[in-house]
């Protein structure tokens, strides 16, 4: 169940994005699973191992502590399909920029930036 660390990072970003409200909604849940698809499209049980990690908050944060960062110009697609997840329920909440702003750290990306993005995607 190797995967690229770009996508480690989408799927734990996703992940901790979704249940940074304590609840996932349907549209957040679909959205995992289209991630999901996208990354194991031929490894049912490893999307089946991802399923279960997704389903657990502590499982997430587990994975995120232990993760390196992957190359820098992965970053930004990383950050937007996070903040894409934000978007799923039809809104960003506070709770949801905090996150996000925790992803982007952890990953290295200078916070004016991030936010710009953030903000820029919001719009769009």
């Amino acid at each position: 169940m190797t995967i690229a660390r770009e996508h480690e990072w989408i799927l734990v970003g996703c992940g901790l994005v979704a249940h940074a409200d304590e609840i996932i909604d349907i549209g957040e849940w679909d959205g995992i699973l289209r991630l999901l698809e996208e990354v194991f499209a031929d490894d049912a049980s490893g999307a089946d191992a991802w399923r279960n990690v997704l389903s657990d908050q502590a499982a997430l944060e587990e994975r995120f502590e232990a993760l390196e960062p992957p190359a820098a110009a992965t970053h930004r697609e990383i950050l937007r399909r996070c903040w894409s997840m934000a978007l799923v329920d039809g809104g960003d909440t506070e709770i949801e920029v905090t996150v996000y702003e925790r992803i982007a750290r952890a990953l290295g990306v200078d916070e004016q930036e991030a936010t710009v993005w953030r903000e820029a995607w919001s719009e769009a």
